[in-house]
């Protein structure tokens, strides 16, 4: 018979757990020396660097260098069309904020095809971000905290964009961070975020599916990153009834984009002071 640890006692499995994670971490750190030093001599696309596998995997649980370069590259581009959908190309703004930048997965790629504007990039992780200040000379970086405030003065930005965060924080987290990029944001700015759509939700177990349409919110934790990870930063989802109210009290909808950013569906805002379409006005976008 297969060992199976679900079939062990409670007490005996709440014993081993540290065990497990502390094995798994292990492996993790063998498996990041391996792809550092004796992987694919691939060392930066053009002149975007690579950041060594530990930080690669941090941001996309994948050491792959190929994927990170590609995903960087599709992510920045995708940030780039959207910007341009409501009547912001990039190139008309002079400050930009990464906010979750990591080690610049998608920030690399802009900086490279932008260097007329003002890139800043801020994340909690901070050897990410002393690796960002060592390669991204033009760009400048900041430490961040769990929770707000930046240390962003009012109306800093001309857009922020935060690219598979809001996919991670808890229902509290939500509400601060949504409201501190309103404050950092100029009202004539423009705020990108992506979410878990339906499309995501096949990973969810019946009882998970049926918490998320009741409350509209969830917030799950993963055992695979539970110790690697915080806790507050793990796996969220919520309908897009729920998503709307939240984003009403700060922002109009300017876009929801299904799928804009690749498994993610990404969502265009506008402070509510700036002129502009109400969210009620705008449709659904659907990238194939």
């Amino acid at each position: 018979m297969p060992l199976n640890a679900r079939t062990f006692p409670p007490p005996l499995r709440a014993a081993l757990r540290p065990v497990y994670h502390a094995a798994y971490r292990c492996a993790l750190r063998l498996h990041w020396f391996w792809k550092d030093h004796f992987g694919p001599r691939l060392r930066n696309a053009g002149n975007v660097p690579l950041p060594p596998a530990r930080l690669r995997y941090r941001v996309g649980e994948s050491a792959n260098a190929e994927t990170f370069i590609a995903v960087g590259e599709s992510a920045s581009r995708a940030i780039e069309s959207a910007a341009e959908s409501v009547g912001r190309p990039l190139e008309t703004c002079e400050t930009v904020l990464d906010f979750g930048c990591g080690c610049g997965r998608t920030l690399a790629w802009l900086i490279e095809r932008r260097p007329a504007v003002e890139f800043h990039g801020a994340d909690v992780d901070s050897e990410a971000i002393e690796w960002c200040r060592g390669n991204f000379p033009p760009a400048k970086f900041a430490v961040g905290a769990p929770l707000p405030p930046t240390p962003y003065a009012d109306a800093s930005f001309d857009l922020i964009y935060a690219i598979s965060v809001f996919t991670h924080l808890g229902e509290e987290h939500h509400r601060l961070w949504l409201a501190e990029l309103r404050r950092i944001l100029r009202p004539s700015g423009i705020l990108l975020i992506t979410v878990h759509g339906e499309r995501e939700r096949k990973v969810l177990s019946s009882m998970q599916t049926a918490q998320l349409e009741a409350e509209g919110f969830l917030f799950a934790s993963s055992r695979k990153l539970r110790g690697i990870l915080p806790d507050w930063y793990q796996t969220t989802f919520q309908t897009r009834e729920y998503l709307d109210r939240a984003l009403s009290r700060d922002f109009n909808v300017r876009s929801y984009i299904v799928g804009g950013m690749g498994a993610q569906d990404m969502v265009v805002l506008q402070p509510k002071t700036a002129a502009g379409p109400s969210e009620e006005s705008m449709g659904e976008a659907a990238l194939p």
